[in-house]
């Protein structure tokens, strides 16, 4: 295994207890990468730290764990090169069906936690950031941000919103801090906790976490992976059918 980058030898990564955010963490650490992960389990946390990670409790829909977050991992980890906003959730949500009360309160929750706090995070982690030759922040987006489906409608909003942030934020970096790395990386449908009874044909939580790695140490900042790439591919050349194929899920 080769020796960590400059860009992946100081990392934090949100929701990284489980899923593929372990699987990621998992990797990194391979190489010799100093990598920070954060839960709201204490249980999940203490595995982590048992691992050699650096774990931390924290809730990234709360302002003061972000703060927290940041500022503990930089300071554990001996500063910051890369932030992977991973940390999500996703939850049926009726429109139609729903009272106005549960709508509200469950979309609301999705969206500070799939799109407010990556944003918070990020412009919490710069300052550590600038300090380094090579750094950046990796947004961890989906198909359902272009191709929604109907039981997901504040979920499909947050990832849509979170890869034109991290777009934009790469074209205000190339001009202020060339140094600094905004990365989207697209997953296709991965064997976790959260699509449980959900979909088929999923990937394993090691497989996609193999292939980002890999993508990021060649300093890759557009990173599609598995059937992810054929739903995109379809995208551009057929909306309509990409579209198709993704509504009713």
């Amino acid at each position: 295994m080769s020796a960590p980058t400059a860009l992946t030898e100081r990392v934090l990564i949100t929701g990284g207890t489980r899923g593929f955010g372990w699987a990621l963490a998992r990797r990194m650490q391979s190489t010799g990468a100093l990598v920070a992960v954060c839960g709201r389990s204490v249980e999940a946390v203490a595995a982590a730290n048992a691992h050699g990670l650096t774990g931390i409790v924290a809730d990234v829909e709360d302002p003061g764990d972000r703060r927290r977050l940041i500022e503990t991992a930089a300071d554990h980890l001996g500063g910051l090169t890369l932030l992977v906003n991973n940390a999500a959730t996703q939850t049926g949500i009726r429109f139609d069906a729903d009272t106005s009360a549960q709508a509200e309160q469950a979309s609301l929750r999705e969206i500070r936690v799939d799109l407010e706090a990556p944003l918070a995070l990020t412009a919490l982690a710069r300052p550590h950031l600038e300090e380094q030759s090579c750094a950046g922040v990796a947004f961890i987006t989906s198909t359902l941000g272009f191709a929604p489906k109907q039981s997901a409608p504040a979920y499909c909003a947050a990832k849509a919103g979170l890869a034109a942030f991290a777009l934009s934020l790469r074209y205000q970096w190339a001009k202020s801090h060339p140094q600094l790395s905004s990365i989207r990386i697209m997953l296709p449908l991965v064997d976790t906790d959260m699509t449980r009874g959900r979909g088929s044909g999923k990937i394993s939580p090691e497989d996609a976490a193999q292939q980002a790695a890999q993508a990021i140490e060649r300093g890759k900042d557009e990173i599609v992976i598995g059937r992810a790439r054929i739903l995109t591919t379809l995208h551009h050349i057929a909306p309509g059918a990409a579209a198709r194929i993704t509504r009713n899920e």
